[in-house]
């Protein structure tokens, strides 16, 4: 049967039923599951479709959904039942929502999927204040801008985000019950992609990160340019090539002079990080205070050859009290080191604690 039969059918099933499955439609049309999604991006040419499927309801894009300078609440019934589904030819973000000095986005009660290959510059939520930067600092930098609670951002299988949830030029954001996937590789093989992604311009300030997961990860969470008050807490990232990655700098992301990159006042709270390469890295770091229940483990996975625990690169007045550091190897690593101060300067006036 053509696609160009399938396609008004599917529409008039819809308006007649009410609601239909994937699995239902390639039932009923003699054809696979993966040809059901490709009408359905067809079809969402012309707008939105909505699948339904077990109770859950489904909203099938096949381009990015965008927003611009106006508040947005967005709120599910639970990432089981609210799933934003991303697919198609071509498909290289999911939402990004364009806000200025005075606007604030609220994010609650779904998932976020995408069923295409991991790409770079793929990003499930991206949040951007890049236009509303003057003078050197972000707008209203002491007012609440952003809250995303109880969400999943993933991919299933080789498919997945390259960024899952993206902070540009935004302070005052707060992250709780975020659960996020990268996508499957093979035993021995580098992880693809980062979880939470703070960068941009404006000198962002107090970022509250607390019960948080993310597994098949490059990095867990990363600035690649500058921040300020940065906390995390309940954290649990299993299977990554690095956990926190805060100050270091990157070509492609990084808007900042690499000597302007770096992290004031990250307080790392009670987690755990399974890690191939770091738990922590921290460039031009200072104020840092890092523990009170912090379990590190690192096994290279075969690929990575510098194992580190916490490296600390450049900075002062930082304090590593209560951490538990464990190693095994997979493959041969070149290096294996559990607390480093490195860099150019070296990290001075710091203390280490109870580890």
């Amino acid at each position: 049967m053509s696609q160009g039969f399938r396609l008004p059918q599917i529409l008039e099933i819809a308006r007649f039923e009410g609601k239909v499955t994937v699995e239902g439609l390639a039932e009923r049309f003699g054809v696979t599951v993966q040809t059901i999604r490709r009408d359905l991006a067809e079809l969402d040419e012309a707008g939105k479709l909505e699948r339904v499927h077990g109770g859950a309801k489904t909203y099938y894009s096949s381009r990015k959904i965008e927003t611009l300078n106006i508040p947005i609440h967005l709120v599910g019934s639970g990432p089981g039942n609210t799933i934003f589904l991303f697919g198609g030819t071509g498909v290289d973000q999911g939402f990004e929502f364009v806000v200025d000095a005075f606007d604030t986005v609220t994010l609650s009660g779904f998932s976020v999927v995408t069923e295409t290959a991991h790409e770079a510059g793929k990003v499930g939520i991206s949040i951007n204040g890049a236009s509303q930067v003057s003078g050197g600092t972000t707008g209203e930098r002491s007012r609440g801008r952003a809250s995303v609670q109880n969400v999943h951002i993933r991919g299933e299988d080789a498919n997945g985000w390259d960024r899952h949830l993206e902070f540009v030029s935004i302070g005052w954001w707060s992250v709780n019950k975020l659960w996020m996937r990268g996508a499957g590789v093979t035993a021995g093989t580098a992880y693809k992609g980062s979880g939470i992604v703070l960068r941009g311009a404006g000198t962002p300030v107090e970022t509250y990160i607390s019960d948080v997961s993310g597994y098949n990860l490059d990095k867990s969470v990363w600035c690649p340019d500058y921040c300020e008050g940065f906390f995390i807490d309940n954290f649990n990232f299993v299977n990554v090539t690095e956990g926190i990655v805060l100050g270091v700098y990157d070509a492609a992301l990084s808007t900042l002079a690499e000597a302007n990159c770096g992290c004031l006042a990250p307080v790392i709270g009670q987690g755990h990080i399974n890690a191939a390469s770091r738990g922590l890295r921290i460039v031009n770091v200072n104020q840092a205070e890092i523990g009170d229940g912090l379990l590190i483990y690192l096994d290279d996975r075969g690929f990575a050859t510098t194992m580190r625990a916490i490296d600390l690169q450049s900075g002062a007045w930082n304090r590593i009290d209560g951490v538990t550091m464990t190693f095994s190897e997979t493959g041969t690593p070149s290096e294996i080191t559990g607390i480093r101060f490195g860099g150019q300067e070296g990290v001075s006036r710091s203390q280490i604690l109870n580890v």
